[in-house]
């Protein structure tokens, strides 16, 4: 089960957008990143079967959980030790030219995100 480290408005300060973002651990963006792979595993498998008349339902009840799981990644996050996170300290969002290269940002723990909508809106001048 992820554990959240918090939600943050990111406000990127070049073109005045912000969003909400959740913090999570290195340890559960592997989680995630394994949870997907083992999604494509058994979509792959499932895929053998014609229109699934001949699917494991084993199978069929895990790809289920794990979507499950995954349901838990639904919202946009960063991870801590990622350019992002660094940018909580320096307040550049530092990445490869090729990717956009340093851009200011602010990022801004939100202690209470309940009413808060997870799309883009925009940052007050």
């Amino acid at each position: 089960m992820k554990q959240s480290l918090g939600f943050y408005r990111v406000e990127y300060l070049d073109n005045k957008v912000a969003q909400i973002k959740e913090l999570i651990s290195q340890e559960d963006y592997n989680r995630y990143k394994e949870l997907n792979q083992l999604k494509s595993e058994l979509q792959i498998k499932l895929k053998g079967g014609k229109k699934g008349k001949n699917n494991d339902p084993v199978l069929v009840q895990q790809l289920k959980d794990i979507q499950t799981e995954l349901k838990e990644y639904s919202r946009p996050y960063f991870v801590v030790g990622s350019p992002m996170y660094n940018g909580i300290e320096t307040g550049i969002l530092s990445l490869p030219d090729s990717q956009g290269g340093d851009s200011p940002i602010r990022l801004t723990k939100v202690e209470n995100c309940g009413n808060i909508t997870f799309d883009d809106i925009e940052v007050e001048d």
